[in-house]
């Protein structure tokens, strides 16, 4: 092909793009239209003078351009042009079902058509002489991928060709040719990785482009071994831009900051699992039907969802702190994200049966984050503590106010509140899993042994000068009956006050204790021992069998 030709006739009114590469563009556009047009010979020279002349394409283009517009006005005000005056009763008349029935089969025979993308294909044949390399840069840029491929293999079998002839003798020529290959190959990638990259966000842009784009993936892998070519698989690039790709999706997901929205990582996590079924619907319905059957088009997306977000979570709990954060990112990971919210979205099978649904995460990930869930449980319910004992000091303990009595029995709602709070954290934890519930029972019954012995502390501090006053006699019974209604709360039948049901597991076994048992009756029967000491007051019963004690 002659690379010197003369500027003015190789170039036309198209902003200084040279004439050949506009009339390789228009054939390239009408050879993936599947258009009818006339395509440039095999090894004939686009860019010859001795080529017949063509009409000017913007002009033709726009003339085109202006014809369907003025038709479609005219359509729109129901006019018609001088040959539809006559057959105007005629356009009046219905359309009857078998004309229906006849579009209907042709538009599904169209989608049938366009779903299936066969494995093997039949190159073009390659030009003799490749463009210059300016050229079949320019042609990459405009994204006239098939043409600037065919031109690269060609100048790639010059090469080859050169380096079997005698490479002794003009090795800076070889090198130099080389070195190009090396750039055009480089920037064809670079192109195919953005166009795999953008193929979801730009679905109606990007469609036709990736025919090419895996015809030349195919192509290049096939020709992996040969000299020439750019050094890695193309095929592993193309993964790779399909991550680039799910991690621009996921990366554009809203996560506000925690000053902005107490509860931004729930709302996160339920945009993330939309943005993950949205992106692979359309992934199944549209983007895989512009790739042959190997490429595995939505295996492959599925598992780069696994690994892009498996890697956005580890950041996300690095920044969860609280429980209800802690909570929310355990139950999505091990429940949501399989669940038919997401993974197992009804839009997306059957397909999914064959793919797993599970998150990539580190080993480790799974058991640091329940630690750090049973670490705040503990925090949260040892905080829980320290207000019940501050509220009894500001309502009690600071004026010498005396315990309430309910039927003659000095009662106190704190059994109420503790069992409350462990009971919400324990029945929370059940909707995540087993082994997270039994960790997290654990966790809760060392902060209620801790937690008497806190109390004792605290009231002796503020409440000592009272003895063998009245109102201590009458503080200590109180206490002792609070104990005793959360013993009874840990035994007692499901559904009755106080009980936290699930989390006493143990059963009575001969002398056996539960945990339970052991944990609350000890301070029990400790305040127990203070009330006889410290005298004043009468009792009636006593802690054994969970009998409460009342003041006379």
């Amino acid at each position: 092909m002659s690379q010197k030709t003369d500027r003015n006739a190789d170039q036309g009114d198209g902003g200084g793009v040279p004439q050949a590469m506009l009339r390789v563009f228009r054939d390239s556009m009408r050879r993936a239209s599947g258009g009818k047009g006339a395509k440039v010979a095999a090894g004939q020279d686009v860019g010859s003078p001795s080529s017949p002349p063509s009409p000017d394409p913007n002009v033709v283009g726009f003339g085109d351009s202006l014809m369907r517009r003025g038709a479609s006005i005219r359509r729109s005000l129901k006019l018609g042009s001088k040959k539809d005056k006559g057959l105007r009763p005629e356009a009046l008349v219905s359309k009857g079902p078998g004309v229906d029935k006849m579009e209907e089969e042709e538009e599904q025979e169209e989608e049938e058509a366009y779903e299936e993308m066969e494995e093997s294909y039949t190159l073009p044949e390659i030009p003799h002489t490749p463009l210059s390399v300016m050229q079949i840069n320019k042609l990459i840029e405009m994204e006239v991928l098939e043409e600037a491929h065919l031109n690269l293999l060609a100048l790639r079998r010059e090469f080859q060709q050169e380096q079997e002839r005698c490479s002794e003798d003009s090795p800076m020529e070889l090198a130099k040719k080389e070195k190009d290959l090396n750039l055009l190959y480089g920037e064809l990638r670079n192109k195919v990785n953005a166009i795999v990259r953008d193929s979801n966000s730009l679905p109606s842009r990007n469609k036709g482009l990736l025919v090419a784009v895996a015809r030349i993936i195919q192509e290049e892998e096939r020709r992996a071994e040969e000299p020439g070519g750019l050094a890695g698989s193309w095929m592993e690039a193309w993964r790779e831009a399909v991550d680039d790709g799910v991690r621009a999706k996921v990366a554009g997901v809203q996560l506000e900051r925690t000053e902005q929205n107490a509860s931004w990582l729930a709302v996160h996590l339920g945009l993330l699992g939309k943005a993950v079924t949205e992106d692979l619907q359309q992934v199944r319905a549209e983007l895989r039907r512009s790739y042959p059957p190997s490429f595995q088009v939505f295996g492959a997306y599925v598992g780069s969802y696994g690994r892009v977000v498996g890697q956005h979570v580890g950041k996300l709990e690095q920044r969860a702190t609280e429980l209800k954060d802690l909570h929310a990112l355990l139950d999505w990971i091990i429940n949501r994200y399989q669940s038919e919210r997401i993974m197992g979205s009804p839009s997306l099978q059957p397909d999914m049966r064959d793919h797993t649904a599970q998150l990539k995460l580190e080993d480790d990930f799974l058991p640091r984050l329940r630690d750090k869930f049973c670490c705040a449980v503990k925090e949260d319910l040892k905080a829980s503590f320290v207000r019940i004992i501050t509220m009894e000091d500001e309502d009690f303990w600071k004026d010498g106010k005396p315990p309430e009595k309910e039927d003659d029995l000095l009662s106190h709602p704190m059994p109420m509140d503790i069992w409350t709070k462990v009971e919400g954290i324990v029945s929370n934890c059940r909707l995540i899993d087993d082994q997270l519930q039994q960790r997290v029972i654990s966790s809760c019954l060392q902060e209620l042994k801790d937690f008497p012995k806190r109390l004792e502390a605290e009231f002796r501090r503020r409440c000592d000068a009272l003895r063998p006053a009245r109102l201590w006699t009458e503080y200590q019974i109180t206490y002792v009956n609070c104990f005793a209604a959360l013993h009874c709360g840990a035994e007692g039948p499901v559904g009755s006050p106080g009980r936290a049901s699930g989390v006493n597991r143990g059963r009575r076994d001969g002398n056996k204790r539960s945990v339970w048992e052991e944990t609350l009756e000890s301070p029990a029967r400790r305040l127990k021992n203070l009330l006889a000491a410290g005298g004043g007051g009468n009792r009636k019963g006593g802690m054994s069998g969970g009998k409460i004690l009342k003041r006379e």
